[in-house]
């Protein structure tokens, strides 16, 4: 009788740990898929909002940015924007990008430096969120 009991406690044990290594498998795979998706939405948002409203960065020095609006920048999601010329001209257009450009001025070294637009995951107010730096290459400069 003890050798059954134990047989079928050592066969549940077996399982739920089976049964535990996997979901904790697939919570890491769709968290991965979530991320990546949330990554590719991002960019494409971004572009989107660039052909939209900014692509007259790349020939002029200022932009009219009367039409981006808080409610724009809801309509796409969006935290935060900013337009950064250099370290000390930075336009931000709207009150949420304060607390993303704290954690951001690293990595918006890098992106600049690599003359290359990238992403990155951010944590600001215990949540995290995509980042993503457009460069803007321009002909006359």
């Amino acid at each position: 009788m003890r050798i059954n009991l134990a047989l079928i406690l050592s066969i549940i044990v077996a399982v739920g740990i089976v049964a535990l290594v996997f979901t904790a498998f697939q919570i890491s795979s769709e968290k991965q898929k979530l991320n990546n998706e949330l990554q590719s939405k991002t960019v494409r948002l971004a572009e989107d909002f660039y052909r939209t409203y900014l692509r007259h960065l790349e020939d002029r020095d200022s932009i009219p940015l009367r039409g981006i609006t808080d409610s724009v920048i809801n309509q796409y999601s969006f935290i935060g924007l900013a337009i950064y010329y250099n370290r000390d001209s930075i336009i931000k257009l709207n009150s949420s990008t304060e607390l993303l450009l704290q954690h951001s001025s690293d990595f918006i070294t890098r992106a600049v430096s690599a003359d290359s637009s990238m992403g990155t995951m951010v944590r600001s107010e215990g949540k995290r969120s995509y980042e993503y730096i457009r460069i803007v290459k321009r002909e006359n400069k």
